[in-house]
């Protein structure tokens, strides 16, 4: 298990469409071990396996570290080719952050329920229903394995402003 440098904008691989796993074996058990390892390090609470630069259809939620503040690995949530559906009722997920963007937050339009189809680690399918902040947690890491960043979902006043914040930042860290 290692911690790898999460991917940050504007890095183009950001912008990849993740491809779908074909197969479910050490190599992924590995990628999901490290991504868990990554997103501790980081305190994320979700990681889409593109932020640490490997463009696969996989993502990442510690759900448990949310409700009761402890880190479980064996509760984490793993998504393998998840597709979202059934969406209902728009809402705004209150200051949304990113791995990739860290340092910057905004409000963001998303479903405050939605259901998600995947695969675990195991290779077995499930649904989840998930609402609120689980429901905004699994659209946001959705969103990275099709090249999407939630800056993408403001007006392009507010990205634009959020992006000079973003850089600003950087600029200032150095």
């Amino acid at each position: 298990m290692a911690v790898l440098e999460i991917v940050k904008y504007p890095d183009k691989r950001l912008r990849l469409k993740s491809e779908s796993v074909k197969n479910i074996d050490t190599k992924t058990d590995k990628l999901i071990d490290n991504m868990i390892d990554t997103m501790y390090e980081n305190n994320g609470l979700g990681l889409a396996a593109i932020q640490i630069g490997v463009p696969v259809r996989i993502f990442i939620i510690d759900w448990n570290q949310r409700e009761t503040g402890e880190r479980d690995r064996e509760s984490i949530l793993v998504f393998i080719n998840p597709v979202i559906f059934e969406c209902k009722e728009k809402v705004i997920s209150e200051n949304e952050g990113c791995l990739s963007l860290p340092g910057i937050s905004s409000d963001i339009e998303r479903f405050n329920m939605c259901k998600v189809r995947a695969l675990n680690k195991k290779g077995e399918e499930f649904v989840l229903e998930a609402e609120g902040l689980l429901s905004f947690a699994c659209q946001h890491e959705n969103d990275h394995l099709d090249g999407i960043l939630y800056i993408d979902r403001l007006s392009n006043l507010k990205k634009n402003f959020m992006i000079k914040k973003y850089k600003k930042l950087r600029r200032d860290r150095k």
